[in-house]
């Protein structure tokens, strides 16, 4: 109350005060809650890009995310068959809310035989060697995810 006017009685000074902080608390809401959904969300979009490396037909059968921190794994909506050799990148439909954030990638699938059969269902976790993607992994691949399969992982032989 000490920048409104000693001039006004001390009724006009409660009153002014009053609302100059309902109009600020109000626009401090509106702001808050703009600013919040302009940040948390699903909003971040990333790609998975799948290399089949084992030399063999691949059936994709399941592509999850996780991120640290979470229990849940939110599924990609990712299911594709692979020649030797081919690669294929594709946006995941499960959108993240943060952009730079630790995760790891799951994915099931099986080699296609000669005959037609499919052995059993393997999964993989990425990365190979770590527990967790770096937090900038992503941002600095172009927002993609490469998922490499080899032949020994899904025991294409």
């Amino acid at each position: 109350m000490a920048f409104i006017s000693k001039q006004f009685n001390p009724f006009y000074r409660f009153s002014l005060t009053a609302i100059l902080c309902v109009s600020f608390g109000c626009f401090s809401v509106i702001f808050s809650s703009v600013n919040f959904y302009a940040h948390a969300g699903e909003n971040y979009a990333f790609k998975v890009k799948v290399k089949n490396n084992t030399g063999k037909k691949i059936g994709v059968s399941l592509v999850q995310w996780q991120s640290k921190g979470s229990l849940k794994w939110k599924d990609c909506d990712i299911r594709l068959v692979l020649n030797a050799g081919q690669n294929k990148t594709l946006t995941c439909s499960t959108r993240a809310n943060v952009k730079k954030w630790r995760r790891r990638i799951k994915m099931s699938g099986y080699c296609i035989n000669d005959d037609g059969t499919t052995p059993n269902i393997r999964t993989v976790y990425f990365p190979l060697t770590k527990k967790w993607f770096s937090r900038s992994w992503a941002v600095n691949r172009k927002n993609t995810y490469t998922l490499a399969f080899k032949r020994d992982q899904f025991r294409c032989y």
